[in-house]
């Protein structure tokens, strides 16, 4: 049993971890077993993110104190902090569609806390789920290199057969 001098410092922990993140995610999970929720954990810890399994009545004492309400929160949820806008709604949502295979085991986003423009913005379910589908700033910006270079490619074999066009028709008039 916690004492109150330990949920307090933990809902001030939770508090800062919400200011110091640019995206919190909040997924209520069950019948996932102990390896399952510990590959998770490493997945998150890869890639610099903080995930823990948090008190639900402590996390919405710390989001009430922030002004946003949670009542969608109940059961046990395991909650990922993290340094960039998608990075851990993607960790979720890749690991519940690749490592969850029995019925039993459930792993749902809750909610989503963004830091935006100075101010803590509440997400709902569909909001992390489409985040969690969108490509990441490396993958974007591989798309991005291949398409303009195709584009180049493309733009000098035009200009290529233009030239080869423009020295026949020249020929041709002499």
């Amino acid at each position: 049993m916690l004492t109150r001098a330990q949920k307090i410092e933990i809902v001030k922990n939770l508090r800062e971890l919400l200011w110091n993140s640019l995206l919190s995610v909040f997924c209520k999970f069950s019948g996932i077993s102990f390896e399952k929720q510990k590959k998770l954990k490493e997945a998150f810890k890869e890639k610099g993110i903080e995930a823990k399994v948090v008190k639900t009545s402590l996390l919405k004492k710390a989001l009430e104190l922030e002004g946003i309400p949670s009542n969608e929160l109940q059961g046990q949820i395991l909650a990922a902090f993290g340094k960039d806008e998608v990075q851990a709604a993607k960790i979720f949502y890749q690991f519940a569609k690749e490592n969850l295979n029995q019925k039993n085991e459930k792993l749902n986003f809750v909610l989503g806390i963004a830091l935006e423009d100075g101010k803590l913005k509440k997400l709902l379910p569909e909001d992390l789920k489409f985040l969690a589908t969108l490509p990441t700033v490396q993958e974007s910006k591989a798309k991005l290199y291949f398409a303009l270079k195709s584009l180049l490619s493309r733009f000098l074999f035009d200009l290529q057969n233009l030239q080869k066009r423009l020295l026949l028709i020249l020929a041709s008039k002499k």
